[in-house]
């Protein structure tokens, strides 16, 4: 999913990109799923980035 982001930040298209997720997947996505799919992708990262990582190592 990085390379899906990546790709839509760099500015390929949202159709180039659909593309490349349809491979990826075997399924076809439509133009408006790409920047859901980015928006989705940063917000987990986010959380992954902000969680608590001090009481796992205690």
């Amino acid at each position: 999913m990085l390379l899906i982001r990546e790709a839509f930040l760099r500015g390929i298209s949202t159709r180039q990109v659909g593309r490349v997720v349809a491979i990826l997947t075997g399924e076809a996505v439509s133009a408006q799923t790409v920047p859901k799919l980015s928006r989705h992708l940063d917000r987990l990262v986010k959380a992954f980035q902000g969680r608590d990582t001090r009481a796992r190592c205690a």
